[in-house]
C-alpha cells in the first residue's frame, strides 16, 4: 500500500529529478503533485491531502518552514520532511516544532534520499497501523452495543442510542446460512469458526472489491446484520449467495433491509427480517452457539495485509520472507483448531495483499479446494505445512511481479540504447538515467538479455554500421562517428572482430 507525497521545491530541475527518483524506485510512495512554493502547495493539499511532504525550506512567495505552520495550525494528518542548506540548519528549531519528521540536505545523493523515505514510509503505516487499531477497538465496543440493543439484552441505552445513530442513512442488510451442514459436507463442531470466518470474508471481498464502505454486526453463529455507505452493488446478494456456495458448499440468504432513515427502523427491520426467538443448533444442524469473532479476524487479517503490503511496496523481498516463516512457525504451537484460524487468517492477508501490491486478480477458483483441504488438516503440524505451500504461491508471484518490473527497467533501457547508441552510453551512464545502482542494472541487463551491457552495446552499433555500410554511401570515417566512434582505426578493428571481414569488405557484398 503506496503512501501518497507532494514535492514542493522551486527549482524545477531537482523536483523533476526528485520525483523521477522516487517514480524508479520501490520505496513505497506515489508522487500525487508537484508545487513550486508552499501557497501553491497549501491549494494542492486543500482538494489532495498528501500522507508526506517534501518540501525545500527557502522559496519565495511561501517557504518551507510556514507550510509546516500551515500543517501544523490546521491539524493535518500529514508527514513532513524538510530540504536544507547548510546554512537553514538555524530554522530546524522551527521545523521541529511545527512536526518535521525528518531533514535531507541538499544537494542529496540517491542512497540517503531512499534512506530517508524508507523511514518516513514506515512512519506513516505505524501511524496508520495504530489508528486501525483504535478503530477497531471503537468498532468492537459499536458491535456490542447494536447486538445487545437488537437481541435485547441489558446495555448503556444511552450509549446504544448513539450507536444506532451512527448506522442512519446507510443501507442495511441481513445474513442467515440456512444451515452448516450441507448434504455433500462432513463438517464437524469444530469446523464453526473456520467456517463463519470464510463466509464473512466472502462477503467482506465482494463489497470491497466494488469500492463500498461497510461495516457488520454478528448476532448468532447462523446471522449477521450488515451496515453499507451508499447503494451497494448490483447483484450482490445473489453474488454472495452463489460464492458461498461455490467454495463452501453452504446455503446463505441475504435480506436487504432498505435504508435507515429513524433510530426505530433498525429494531423493526430485525424483527421484520428476523422474527422469533435467537435461534438454537438443532440436531439437524452443528451443535454450537454463538461464534462472533469473525469481525475481529477479519481486523487482524487486514493489519496483516498493511505489514505485507508495506515490506512489498519497500521493496523487501528478505524481510517479506522472513515475516511470513514467522508467521508460520508460531501455527505450531497453537491448538489445532486455532492454528487453522490463524492460517487461515494469514492465508487471506497475503491474498488481499497480492490483489492490492501487484495486481492479482480477486477470483481464485481454486481456493474452495485449498480450504477443504485446510478443514481436514489433522493436527497443527500439517496446518503449518498448508500455510507453508499458501506462502510458497504467494512469494513465487510476487517474485514474478518483481521480474516483470525489473524486465520492464531493461526495456526502457533497451529502448533508450535504439535511439541513442551514437551517444556516450556507459554502464554507469545508464544506471544513472534510470536510477538504478550499477552492479543491478548490469546483472539485471544481463540476466534479461544474455549479454552484459558493453557486449550487446557494441553489436548495437556494428548492426547500425553493417546498414549504412550496404545502403548508403557515406566514407568509413563517417560511418564510425555516427555510430559512436572518433577513431576510425578502432571502429575498424572491433567491426572485423564481429563480421571476420573489414568495413570496406563488408560494402563489396552490396548488391
Amino acid at each position: 500500500m503506496n503512501g501518497t507525497l507532494l514535492i514542493v521545491e522551486d527549482q524545477a530541475f531537482f523536483r523533476k529529478g526528485l520525483r523521477k527518483l522516487i517514480e524508479e524506485h520501490a520505496i513505497g510512495w506515489t508522487v500525487i503533485g508537484e508545487a513550486e512554493n508552499g501557497r501553491e502547495a497549501v491549494s494542492l493539499i486543500a482538494s489532495h491531502p498528501p500522507d508526506l511532504i517534501l518540501t525545500d525550506i527557502r522559496m519565495p512567495g511561501m517557504d518551507g518552514i510556514a507550510l509546516a505552520e500551515h500543517v501544523h495550525r490546521n491539524r493535518l494528518d500529514i508527514a513532513l520532511i524538510m530540504l536544507t542548506g547548510h546554512e537553514d540548519f538555524k530554522y530546524a528549531q522551527a521545523a521541529l516544532r511545527y512536526g518535521a519528521i525528518d531533514f535531507l540536505l541538499k544537494p542529496c545523493n540517491e542512497e540517503t534520499l531512499i534512506g530517508v523515505l524508507r523511514k518516513a514510509y514506515e512512519h506513516v503505516q505505524g501511524k496508520r497501523q495504530q489508528q486501525q487499531r483504535l478503530l477497531a477497538g471503537e468498532r468492537s465496543n459499536q458491535e456490542s452495543l447494536l447486538r445487545a440493543h437488537l437481541l435485547r439484552l441489558p446495555h448503556d441505552k444511552a450509549a446504544a442510542a448513539q450507536a444506532v445513530e451512527r448506522c442512519l442513512r446507510r443501507e442495511l442488510l441481513f445474513v442467515r446460512v440456512a444451515s452448516y451442514r450441507p448434504a455433500d459436507k462432513q463438517y464437524r463442531q469444530q469446523d464453526m469458526g473456520l467456517l463463519q470466518f470464510a463466509l464473512f470474508n466472502i462477503i467482506a471481498e465482494l463489497l470491497e472489491g466494488s469500492g463500498s464502505r461497510w461495516s457488520s454486526i454478528p448476532l448468532a453463529f447462523d446471522r449477521f446484520a450488515l451496515f453499507v455507505d451508499g447503494p451497494y452493488p448490483e447483484g450482490f446478494e445473489a453474488s454472495a449467495e452463489a460464492s458461498v456456495r461455490r467454495f463452501l458448499g453452504l446455503r446463505m440468504e441475504v435480506m436487504p433491509a432498505g435504508r435507515l432513515e429513524k433510530p426505530g427502523d433498525l429494531l423493526a427491520a430485525y424483527e421484520r427480517f428476523l422474527p422469533g426467538p435467537e435461534p438454537h443448533a438443532g440436531s439437524s444442524d452443528i451443535a454450537a452457539g454463538p461464534a462472533l469473532d469473525a469481525p475481529e479476524r477479519q481486523s487482524k487479517a487486514k493489519e496483516l495485509q498493511v505489514q505485507l503490503s508495506s515490506e512489498i511496496a519497500l521493496g523487501r523481498p528478505d524481510r517479506l520472507k522472513r515475516m511470513l516463516e514467522q508467521a508460520i512457525r508460531r501455527l505450531s504451537s497453537l491448538v489445532p483448531e486455532d492454528a487453522k484460524l490463524e492460517a487461515l487468517t494469514l492465508a487471506l492477508a497475503m491474498k488481499a495483499a497480492a490483489r492490492q501490491s501487484f495486481d492479482a486478480g480477486a477470483d481464485d477458483p481454486a481456493f474452495g479446494g485449498r480450504l477443504e483441504v485446510l478443514r481436514q488438516t489433522s493436527g497443527s503440524a500439517q496446518t503449518a505445512a498448508w500455510a507453508e505451500r499458501e506462502a510458497e504461491a504467494f512469494l513465487a508471484a510476487y517474485g514474478d511481479w518483481r521480474s516483470g518490473k525489473n524486465r520492464n527497467a531493461v526495456m526502457r533501457a533497451l529502448d533508450y540504447l535504439e535511439g541513442h547508441y551514437m551517444e556516450s552510453c556507459t554502464l554507469n551512464e545508464m544506471a544513472e538515467r534510470f536510477y538504478i545502482s550499477s552492479a543491478y542494472f548490469s546483472k539485471l541487463f544481463k540476466k534479461e538479455t544474455g549479454d552484459n551491457f558493453s557486449t550487446y552495446l557494441t553489436r548495437l552499433r556494428m548492426r547500425k554500421a553493417a546498414m549504412l555500410l550496404l545502403n548508403t554511401d557515406m566514407k568509413v570515417f563517417e560511418i564510425a562517428s555516427a555510430v559512436g566512434y572518433d577513431d576510425p582505426n578502432y571502429f575498424t578493428n572491433v567491426f572485423r572482430m564481429l563480421y571476420r571481414l573489414s568495413p570496406s569488405d563488408y560494402r563489396k557484398r552490396k548488391p
